[in-house]
Parts: structure tokens; C-alpha cells; sequence
């Protein structure tokens, strides 16, 4: 049966796992991971390190020897590895830079939309919004040689995502960083690498086909 690789970004931990919890409580919590900047300290919270389970995660994303994002000239390569264009590989690695969580998952097809809606409903990051964002900020792209942001930075950077979606909320009446998130940008319906597939997958995540 096919499987698909989905890979949502979180601006923060809580989010990321507020999804796995209900996916697991739905029955869809089948080869997931989180990565981030400290992929070894994303189990730390006590439900997550009761039953190891950020472990089982890493061995079920299918990246190979490099199970998280610590390296930060590897995590690029690692996304468009999985099927992720290089434009969006680049706006996921910028925002574990910044603190945020990506939660990469391997789902069978007939479960994939609704694994989705999970992952959206707790505040999956816009991928086309979040990229015009940092350009507007002077961003040119992920610079592997450029440090992630320390734990003032992370702050600083969460709250300007916050101020942006409330932002987003008064002016359009749609979130376009969390839950509800504007449908139609071209850089997050679905693809099959190398090709695109039709669109109609929200913002918000990247769905790549795989066999």
C-alpha cells in the first residue's frame, strides 16, 4: 500500500506535540518524528520520555544516519532526501533555526487527509506566508553557516509569528499561520517529487508522495 511523507512546521514544541497526541489518540500516530535545532532534548517533557517514544520516531522518518537537525548543513539535503523542494526545504530549516519543530511523518495513503487535518488544526506553520515573511525581512535563503537563534532570539522570534497571524485575523478574517489557514498558495499542495501534483492541500504542511 502507498504511503506519503507528510512534513509540518511548528514555531514551537507544544504544537507539535498537541498533534502527535491526538494522532495518537485517533490511531495515526504510525512512523512520525519530530526534528529540531535539539532533536536530543525534544522527548525531555514527561509525556514524551515515559515511553521514549522521540526514539521509535527518528527510526521511522527514514533519513538515514542523520536522525535530527543538530548539523545545520545537513538539514536541507535531509528535506529535499524525502521529497521536499529546495524552496521549501529552505523555509522549514530557517524556521528550526529559529526555534521551530518539524514533524515529519509516514502515512498510508487513505489516512493521509485525515493525519493532515490533525496536524493542521494545531498550528502548522503557513510555508508560503512564513517565506514572504522572512524575505520582507531581508531573508535570502537558509545559511547553514549561520547559528541558530539562542533562547532570547527563539522569544523574540515567537512573538513576532504570534503578532503576524493576529495581523493575518484582523485583515483577512483567516489565520494564516495556525489552524485555519488561507488555501491556494502553490508551495504547499501537494507534491510528488520532482513534479507537482494537483493542488488542494491547505497551507501549512508539505505532503510528498513516495512509493
Amino acid at each position: 500500500m502507498n504511503k506519503k511523507t507528510i512534513v509540518a512546521l511548528y514555531d514551537d514544541l507544544s504544537g507539535a506535540e498537541r498533534a502527535l497526541s491526538e494522532l495518537e489518540a485517533a490511531n495515526l500516530r504510525q512512523d512520525f518524528t519530530m526534528m529540531g535545532a535539539d532533536s536530543a532534548n525534544l522527548g525531555s517533557s514527561a509525556s514524551l520520555a515515559t515511553e521514549n517514544r522521540l526514539e521509535s520516531w527518528r527510526h521511522a522518518a527514514d533519513f538515514g544516519e542523520d536522525r535530527n537537525f543538530d548539523a545545520r548543513d545537513r538539514r536541507v539535503s535531509m528535506l529535499t532526501g524525502i521529497g521536499v523542494t529546495r524552496e521549501d526545504a529552505d523555509v522549514f530549516a530557517e524556521g528550526v533555526r529559529r526555534g521551530g519543530v518539524l514533524l515529519v511523518g509516514r502515512v498510508e495513503e487513505s489516512m493521509c487527509d485525515s493525519a493532515l487535518a490533525v496536524m493542521q488544526r494545531h498550528g502548522s506553520v503557513n510555508i508560503p506566508g512564513r517565506a514572504q515573511g522572512y524575505r520582507e525581512a531581508g531573508w535570502s535563503g537558509y545559511d547553514a553557516a549561520t547559528a541558530d537563534y539562542d533562547s532570547a532570539q527563539v522569544a523574540e522570534e515567537r512573538r513576532r509569528a504570534a503578532a503576524a497571524s493576529l495581523r493575518d485575523v484582523n485583515t483577512q478574517g483567516v489565520n494564516t499561520q495556525g489552524a485555519n489557514p488561507a488555501a491556494g498558495a502553490p508551495a504547499a499542495t501537494p507534491t510528488a517529487a520532482p513534479t507537482a501534483a494537483p493542488m488542494g492541500t491547505p497551507p501549512g504542511r508539505v505532503d510528498v508522495n513516495r512509493e
